[in-house]
């Protein structure tokens, strides 16, 4: 597995560029011209308005599988999408409030919730 850097944007309050910011840094992240990085952007917001974004930008209607669908089957690499060279994309879904309970129903600790694709390499 390559090692990278994880960057996210968090914030409580609503309105405030969460996720303007993030579908920005992402493509100006991977931008050969620019910063030329290999980039996953995740959609784990409820509203799910970066895959929105992602379907007006770069024209697509379907994803292969939302992040929720890939947690429940065990691995993201079924979810990830090329959107680019350096951009590669999975998609969120209204049903992001399900991922609470599947991580917790398939995790044998508290420990376990954190690094739930860190196991076997998945």
């Amino acid at each position: 597995m390559r090692k990278g850097r994880v960057v996210v944007l968090t914030n409580m309050k609503g309105g405030v560029g969460k996720t303007t910011d993030t579908d920005l840094l992402a493509i100006t992240a991977s931008k050969p011209s620019l910063f030329n990085q290999k980039v996953l952007l995740i959609d784990v917001d409820l509203q799910a308005n970066t895959t929105s974004n992602v379907k007006r930008t770069f024209n697509q209607r379907h994803f292969p599988q939302s992040f929720v669908k890939a947690v429940q089957s065990g691995t993201l690499k079924n979810a990830i999408f090329p959107l680019t060279k350096n951009l590669d994309f999975i998609a969120g879904s209204i049903a992001e409030h399900e991922l609470t309970d599947t991580i917790i129903d398939n995790s044998k600790s508290k420990r376990d919730r954190y690094v739930i694709f860190g196991k076997n390499g998945r």
